[in-house]
């Protein structure tokens, strides 16, 4: 079986410490790099090495959502799965459907890592179970549909 090649990227270098030891725990799973920036020396060589790429919120909102479109462009065969802090449904829902493959809290860092970068190399979704309700149940979180852009454009901006 191939092993699925990861780069995590994170400013926080206990959270990248963290993640690190959680990859390495999954045998199908190889760390290619933890760069701590999406510009950072090396890292572009490490995407091109790379099924996935696991980038922090903090990244992203230090470097701007045009750093991710750039990877995105460069490599199209990358997943991404972007970690965030809150359940911010509006940004969820943004993010993912920017093309980004899968979105995971911190707080299931620890116990979901290793399955959500299975799961969206197999080609699936990843996401929070409240955004997947808040989908359920529209009447309940009308914000999602009518989210406008400049809204979203303001979350990562």
């Amino acid at each position: 079986m191939k092993k699925i090649m990861v780069t995590y990227v994170s400013s926080r270098d206990v959270a990248r410490q963290h993640c690190a030891a959680l990859v390495m725990q999954n045998p199908e799973i190889d760390l290619v790099a933890i760069p701590d920036g999406l510009s950072q020396r090396g890292a572009w060589q490490a995407f091109s090495r790379s099924d996935v790429v696991v980038i922090e919120e903090e990244v992203i909102r230090r470097e701007g959502f045009a750093a991710v479109r750039l990877l995105q462009e460069a490599y199209s065969e990358i997943n991404v799965l972007i970690t965030m802090a809150d359940k911010d449904v509006q940004a969820i829902a943004w993010v993912l459907m920017q093309g980004i493959r899968g979105v995971i809290l911190h707080s299931e860092v620890g116990s979901l890592l290793g399955k959500a970068i299975r799961r969206i190399q197999a080609g699936e979704i990843w996401a929070p179970r409240s955004l997947l309700e808040s989908l359920r149940h529209p009447a309940d979180n009308s914000s999602i549909a009518d989210m406008a852009p400049q809204t979203a454009w303001i979350l990562w901006h």
